[in-house]
């Protein structure tokens, strides 16, 4: 059974920024297909959540890349899908 997805402040935050970005950048279309695949992708890590590999310095943390720039960083809880934040794979603080 598919855990409850929940948000960190954080990870809302992210959400809010890359959807403005795309919508002031390429348009409705573009951030409305964005959001379409980032939620299809969170419910498919909520029913295989250890799908994502194990962040190299926190090991409670599992990231699923979807590209081509989206790190998903999440903490597997026993009811619950907690997503912690959106990290743009592009970043060098991110490697």
């Amino acid at each position: 059974m598919a855990r409850e997805i929940a948000w960190t402040s954080q990870a809302q935050e992210d959400y809010r920024a890359v959807v403005s970005y795309l919508l002031d950048t390429f348009g409705d279309e573009v951030a409305e297909k964005y959001t379409d695949r980032l939620f299809n992708v969170l419910n498919s890590i909520a029913a295989m959540p250890q799908m994502g590999r194990q962040h190299p310095q926190l090991s409670a943390i599992r990231q699923v890349i979807m590209k081509p720039y989206t790190v998903i960083c999440y903490l597997v809880l026993p009811d619950q899908l907690k997503i912690v934040n959106l990290l743009d794979s592009r970043s060098e603080q991110n490697r």
